[in-house]
């Protein structure tokens, strides 16, 4: 075997390190790419989780809204067709009986209120003393009964 140089070996040990730091800065490099995917990933579960939320919440909003779509028009028609048997019934009655029903008093349609409200009760002006002292002289005096004064 030959001998080597000194700055031989110096050269190759130099040539050794840069290699080894090559393969350690791929190697980081490449640690540094998957952390990067992982988070990407984590980001694009996060927000595929919080669309899933939305959807949800979203649909049942939607069920609820088509329920009671479904609700008010059940009712409707049955209103409809309550007042239809109704008109059917009247129909085959009497003349007498049908113009007995006219004349009663018609039941309050859905949403009025159920009795009338009373008509605030208008309130007196405010006498003077002298107007309540002649009024009740015009009374007694009314009476056949005369004061003193």
């Amino acid at each position: 075997m030959a001998i080597k140089h000194k700055s031989w070996r110096l050269q190759e040990i130099a040539a050794e390190n840069r290699r080894r730091d090559s393969l350690d800065q791929k190697s980081r490099a490449e640690l540094n790419k998957i952390k990067a995917g992982n988070e990407l990933e984590k980001q694009r579960e996060w927000r595929r989780k919080q669309q899933f939320k939305t959807d949800r919440e979203n649909a049942k909003k939607r069920a609820v809204d088509i329920n009671q779509a479904n609700m008010t028009t059940e009712r409707d028609l049955k209103i409809k067709e309550a007042q239809y048997y109704k008109e059917k019934k009247v129909a085959n009655m009497s003349v007498s009986k049908q113009e007995s029903l006219r004349t009663a008093p018609t039941p309050p349609v859905r949403g009025q209120k159920l009795r009338p409200q009373p008509q605030p009760k208008l309130r007196a002006r405010k006498q003077s003393i002298e107007e309540r002292q002649a009024l009740g002289r015009k009374h007694v005096n009314d009476l056949g009964v005369y004061s003193k004064h």
